[in-house]
């Protein structure tokens, strides 16, 4: 078989031999081609890679609470205020856990590149309730817990209520930035695929 394609090549012309290398290319160009254009369509903005990524995102969204929402803290320090002594331990553990995790998401953030009304919003106004909300838990709610002192634990409680409230409030202003957000990004990324196209 080499042999015979071998003959054949030598039968050719110089041009015709420059011609089938050229046709060769081609086709290999028109292959490269063809498969760069199929994972363009499945890994654009939008395509099916995508959508799949952006669903996994949601769903974890969805499932687990966010470090930088203190709504699971919120939930832990009002189950602490009624739990039995032999189940304080762990609800303290957690709070403890829950707490660490937000400082660290909340210097994430900070150090983004997140606009800065985004950001501040974030960092700075839903963050100083969060805090404030922190420092009544250690010095006032657990104090109370630990003396069994159920006028105090109430008062602590309601100190709470109100700076996760604020705090709540912030956040919801956050999520309606950062989706405004997203949408402008997402708005962009199609017009600079259209644009290219």
């Amino acid at each position: 078989m080499e042999t015979s394609v071998m003959t054949l090549l030598s039968r050719l012309t110089i041009r015709s031999r420059f011609l089938l290398v050229l046709a060769m290319v081609a086709v290999g160009f028109l292959a490269f081609a063809a498969t760069s254009a199929v994972a363009l369509k499945n890994l654009r903005v939008g395509g099916p890679v995508f959508e799949k990524i952006d669903q996994a995102n949601v769903l974890i969204a969805d499932v687990l609470p966010p470090p930088e929402y203190i709504v699971e803290t919120h939930l832990v320090a009002h189950r602490l205020a009624r739990a039995a002594q032999d189940q304080r331990a762990g609800h303290i553990a957690r709070l403890a856990q829950l707490r660490k995790e937000y400082l660290e998401r909340l210097e994430f953030w900070k150090g983004s590149d997140l606009p800065e009304t985004v950001r501040k919003q974030l960092v700075e106004a839903s963050a100083s309730p969060a805090l404030g909300y922190y420092d009544t838990l250690e010095k006032t709610l657990l104090p109370a817990v630990h003396a069994a002192d159920s006028s105090r634990i109430e008062q602590a409680l309601t100190d709470l209520d109100q700076r996760f409230e604020s705090h709540r409030q912030h956040i919801d202003q956050v999520v309606t930035m950062a989706q405004e957000l997203a949408d402008a990004q997402l708005s962009h990324a199609h017009r600079s695929l259209v644009h290219a196209s």
